[in-house]
């Protein structure tokens, strides 16, 4: 059954009311600006351009150290950790063939010299077979110093001061010259450095010297090194190009070889300028601009107006304003000139 004409109409009447109560609430008055703004004041400061890269933390030097015979492991003379002098021993090979093999040419070289000293201390002097026994001489000579260089070669020392990082060897092993693994790695000794690896498109604004603010997450830490070394050769992998930078760091309580580090190179600081925050910079056919604020006696913005900028250093928080603004002018950010006046309750009107 239909509902009576006159209840419909009632709904209908009611339903009027409603939407035109809803207008003027939100509708407001069509003149108000718009709100929906932050102002900014012009300011003295500095710029700070900086470059982000990312790396480890290693030893100033890291020395891979291979066995130079193939031979059986006898003793391993250190631990992972352990610190060690230079020329101290680390690993002894197996040294008993060489050990053979260094008599067996000391006896022949000596043989040689007993025969080449006969041959000059005869009654009649053969000048011919003086020379030949002369170059069997040299010639066990150098078989001597070989099996003396060999038998040298059994054992691996330290080339530096330091510490042992890794062992891959153990007592019993075979070392051979072509092993995948080094037998054992040293660390020199010395303060730390950053390992950081800088984008190509960045890599020419870093210099030595430069400072470095280091974020060690693992320590929940910052430290600031210096740049020290620029690597000239690059790294290509998978079409991304950086360069590896080392950072010098002062030692740090509980700071660990192999630790992840973020960096953030200071390239370059420009100091005492007008400074304005980035977000309020606009671009129009390749004119910096701002907004300037328009105000009513009682301070409020109506309206805003364009103000052309020159712009300077820039690190996409603060740019340098170089004229078009004075110390203490204020801009807005997030105003819109287009904005609608008329705004049904979803935002600011103009």
């Amino acid at each position: 059954m239909k509902k009576p004409l006159y209840k419909q109409k009632r709904w209908w009447f009611l339903l009027a009311i409603i939407l035109i109560g809803i207008y003027f609430l939100t509708r407001g008055n069509t003149n108000n600006p718009q709100t929906d703004y932050v102002l900014e004041t012009v300011k003295k400061g500095d710029i700070s351009v900086q470059v982000s890269a990312n790396g480890t933390i290693t030893a100033p030097a890291i020395y891979d150290l291979n066995p130079r015979i193939n031979a059986k492991v006898n003793e391993v003379l250190v631990n992972e950790g352990d610190k060690v002098n230079l020329d101290q021993e680390l690993i002894k090979f197996d040294d008993s063939d060489l050990q053979a093999a260094v008599k067996s040419a000391s006896y022949s070289f000596n043989a040689a010299i007993y025969a080449r000293d006969k041959l000059k201390n005869a009654p009649i002097v053969d000048d011919y077979s003086v020379n030949q026994a002369q170059q069997q001489v040299n010639i066990t000579w150098v078989q001597l110093e070989t099996a003396k260089r060999n038998l040298a070669n059994a054992v691996i020392k330290s080339p530096v001061a330091g510490y042992v990082l890794a062992i891959n060897l153990k007592k019993g092993d075979y070392a051979s010259l072509t092993g995948m693994l080094p037998a054992i790695s040293v660390a020199e000794q010395g303060d730390l450095v950053a390992k950081l690896n800088v984008n190509e498109l960045d890599i020419a604004k870093v210099q030595l010297d430069q400072n470095v603010d280091l974020r060690i997450d693992a320590l929940e830490t910052n430290i600031t090194g210096k740049i020290t070394n620029i690597s000239p050769l690059g790294n290509d992998l998978a079409g991304i190009v950086t360069y590896e930078v080392l950072a010098s760091i002062p030692q740090t309580e509980g700071l660990k070889i192999k630790m992840s580090v973020d960096g953030e190179i200071t390239t370059s600081i420009t100091s005492d300028i007008l400074v304005l925050t980035s977000s309020a910079i606009r671009e129009k056919a390749g004119q910096s601009y701002v907004l300037v604020p328009v105000f009513d006696e009682s301070g409020k913005v109506i309206d805003a107006k364009e103000a052309n900028v020159e712009v300077g250093a820039n690190n996409n928080s603060l740019v340098e304003i170089k004229s078009g603004l004075n110390e203490g002018d204020q801009v807005l950010l997030n105003y819109d000139l287009n904005a609608d006046n008329f705004n049904f309750g979803f935002g600011s009107t103009n």
